[in-house]
Formats: structure tokens, C-alpha cells, sequence
């Protein structure tokens, strides 16, 4: 790893206390704003990599250790940030969500919103 890539790990390692809120929906849906600082959007399209990494991985814990999955997407979809982003807005697009679904965490929203677009039949 050269220095430039560990000084910008050191760089999101030390901002996440800052930007503590992205865990939530509503800290995820402010760090996409066209007026939020860069650093506040490139660490929120981090951590939903990371969410959407985790999810795809808890699926197939969950089809081992109870033979049936959470969600059943198609085989051909290359999976990652981008497709749980575009999830998300599927689901919270045309649904007024309640105040308190706002401080729910992005993985519980995003595990939702992939449950709405994929289900298993």
C-alpha cells in the first residue's frame, strides 16, 4: 500500500467521527445532497459498499444455515453500492416514511428495500 492510499484511509478513518450520522437513513440520504462536502459523500458510497458487501454475505450465511434466502436477486446483477443505492430509492422513493424510519440504520433499510425488490418466491 503506497502512502497516498494510506494517508486517504487515515483521512476517512479519522472523518468518521465527524460523520458519525451516516449510519442512518437520514445521515445517508444528507451525505447524497448535491451541497454536502465531498468527503461526507465519498464516505457514505464507502460504508453502503461495505453494507452491500455485508448483506450479499449475510444472505448466503442465512441460505447455509436455514436453506432459504432473504432476498433472490438474479444471478447476472454485479452487486455493490450502486444496485443497494438504487434499491433504496425504489423503495423509500414512492412511500412516505414515517419520522422514525429516518434513524433507522442504512443496512436495516437496505436489507428491506432488497427484501421489496428481490423476494424469493
Amino acid at each position: 500500500m503506497n502512502l497516498i492510499t494510506k494517508l486517504g484511509l487515515i483521512a476517512v478513518l479519522t472523518s468518521t467521527c465527524h460523520f458519525a450520522n451516516a449510519l442512518s437513513l437520514k445521515g445517508y440520504l444528507d451525505a447524497k445532497k448535491d451541497t454536502s462536502p465531498v468527503d461526507q459523500k465519498v464516505i457514505a458510497d464507502l460504508y453502503l459498499g461495505a453494507v452491500a458487501q455485508s448483506l450479499i454475505e449475510s444472505n448466503a450465511v442465512v441460505y447455509n444455515q436455514l436453506g432459504k434466502n432473504l432476498f433472490c436477486m438474479p444471478n447476472h446483477i454485479v452487486f455493490g453500492s450502486d444496485e443497494l443505492d438504487a434499491a433504496i430509492e425504489k423503495y423509500i422513493g414512492p412511500n412516505p416514511l414515517p419520522e422514525n424510519l429516518y434513524d433507522v440504520g442504512i443496512a436495516a433499510v437496505g436489507l428491506i428495500s432488497l427484501e421489496r425488490m428481490y423476494p424469493c418466491q
